[in-house]
């Protein structure tokens, strides 16, 4: 754990003086991805799961699932660490409360589209296969669906690029568990970056640098 905070503080540092467009949280995700197959290649045992300090009220699966979408921005499958991050982000800025909590409901209304009652999924971090809907509830679906809103707003005051943004972290999410990699946060950094790439075409090839007025 000490190796890998080291590394991703360097990391961080030769990204953002050599990358042209922002980073996120990418070097956290390359580093815990290499600390992942270390300690795989070393054969170290993984961490067995652990349920909730404070355990959760019988509020629902859907209540659940958005509280839960926030809270596993920090790992957490709390109703409470939730409910307290929303808090505080809405202290900070309403806005962003607002796009957070959009985008752990868009998150669990597409997962919820795309999967049929009784299928399976994989756990999108620990790579275990469980009941799909189990998987949603848990806010595995949702809580990168709530950091590419955020930061697309902080780009563009825009609606129309943080619900792309929300839709787009979904099916990315379900990609990384079959590449056998644990998703983290790469499925927020992907949809901002393929949202930022989609406007730098538009500009380049189809607004161009001085758009004349109609």
């Amino acid at each position: 754990m000490v190796a890998g905070c080291v590394a991703a503080t360097w990391l961080t540092r030769m990204m953002r003086q050599h990358v042209p467009f922002p980073t996120y949280t990418t070097p956290f995700i390359v580093t815990t991805w290499g600390v992942f197959f270390l300690g795989g290649a070393l054969g170290l045992s993984r961490a067995a799961e652990a349920g909730p300090l404070v355990p959760n009220m019988a509020t629902g699966f859907y209540v659940e699932s958005m509280a839960h979408g926030v809270g596993q921005v920090m790992f957490q499958a709390s109703l409470w660490t939730g409910l307290l991050f929303l808090i505080g982000i809405a202290v900070n800025d309403q806005t962003h409360a607002l796009l957070v909590l959009l985008g752990s409901v868009v998150g669990m209304l597409t997962a919820l589209y795309h999967f049929t009652l009784g299928a399976d999924a994989i756990d999108p971090e620990r790579l275990l296969t469980r009941p799909a809907f189990d998987v949603i509830q848990l806010g595995l679906y949702g809580y990168n669906a709530t950091l590419a809103p955020v930061a697309l707003y902080l780009w563009k005051k825009s609606l129309i690029a943080p619900l792309l943004g929300m839709l787009l972290s979904v099916p990315l999410t379900e990609l990384f568990p079959w590449l056998g990699i644990p998703a983290l946060t790469a499925p927020f950094v992907l949809a901002v970056w393929l949202v930022l790439a989609i406007s730098w075409l538009e500009r380049t090839f189809i607004v161009g640098p001085n758009p004349q007025p109609a």
